[in-house]
């Protein structure tokens, strides 16, 4: 999912739009729900199921899904786009497609996008790089002792990640014998020109993608407004979709909700609730997402690190 809804943000001129400004938040915010729309309808066990990841992936899907974006309205709706034209290898989908017209008119409780948030079980994340360029990157998650079920005397706990599973058999990422749950785990390592140059990650369940996504965007489109302290980046207020349903059992959903995290300015809410998005102002650093990342800066070989005040997070250097 974050790949394709970097794919869609590429059809954009993001930098013109001025970072957090109404249109950029509105043109991330809508990139990510048509993301979640593909995510919830397609994604599952390759195992299993023939996931149409070309077709997903595909530049040309983009375009098509970028052109559904209405730059002056919310898109109260969840409806997948048709990768299967795109794909080379998977011609017919057998499972259930999202086509909700008008999300909001469900009602039921939003999603908690991170439900072990604040508690002794929480997934982690490390970004890792040496002196000779070599990039690791790791989102380790779901074998907490506390709920878990214990190997033995082993001390090791058996992953909880069932709980992302539907009991719905009409769901690609149903629960199924030897079958894995569709994770929200996305580490992600980011090549510049065919070479090692971020690693980049976080914990936070359903915030990982778009929390990645906008921390990304922060580096590499607003360079030179936080280089060379990247801890800024991470810094600056992020804002929240929760128009998806949640990959965490009872999989609620929140269509067309979005959390603002303060600075960003009232005249800047108000043009998004103008747009039609149902905002919610909340406090500073207060969305629960830790990004972190380690780079390579391309002007002079130096390695560089991030870390987000969120959380207990930090860069090391040694």
């Amino acid at each position: 999912m974050l790949l394709e809804t970097l794919n869609i943000l590429e059809k954009f001129d993001l930098k013109s739009m001025k970072r957090n400004s109404a249109d950029y938040i509105h043109t991330v915010t809508e990139a990510l729900k048509l993301g979640y729309a593909d995510r919830d309808s397609y994604y599952g066990d390759p195992e299993f199921v023939k996931t149409p990841a070309e077709g997903l992936l595909s530049k040309a899907y983009a375009k098509q899904r970028a052109a559904l974006i209405d730059p002056k309205h919310a898109s109260r709706g969840f409806v997948a786009g048709n990768p299967l034209p795109f794909d080379s290898k998977v011609k017919e989908w057998k499972y259930w497609v999202a086509n909700i017209p008008d999300g909001t008119k469900l009602g039921g409780n939003a999603p908690n996008p991170e439900s072990l948030g604040g508690t002794v079980k929480d997934t982690t994340h490390i970004s890792i790089i040496d002196k000779d360029g070599n990039i690791f990157d790791a989102t380790p998650s779901g074998g907490w002792i506390p709920g878990a079920v214990i190997l033995g005397n082993t001390g090791i706990g058996m992953s909880i990640r069932g709980e992302q599973f539907w009991l719905d058999p009409t769901r690609a990422a149903q629960i199924r014998p030897r079958a894995r749950p569709r994770y929200t785990l996305t580490p992600s390592i980011v090549l510049k020109d065919g070479k090692p140059f971020m690693a980049i990650g976080t914990p936070g369940g359903d915030n990982q993608d778009q929390t990645i996504v906008q921390t990304f965007l922060n580096v590499v489109e607003f360079w030179n407004d936080w280089y060379p302290n990247l801890h800024n980046a991470f810094e600056w207020p992020r804002v929240q979709t929760l128009h998806f349903f949640g990959s965490f059992w009872p999989h609620d959903a929140g269509f067309n909700r979005l959390n603002v995290e303060a600075p960003i300015s009232d005249e800047t809410i108000k043009e998004l609730k103008d747009r039609g998005h149902n905002v919610s102002k909340i406090a500073p650093y207060s969305i629960a997402s830790c990004g972190t990342a380690v780079l390579i800066d391309p002007a002079n070989g130096n390695r560089i690190a991030g870390a987000d005040p969120r959380r207990d997070c930090y860069a090391m250097a040694y």
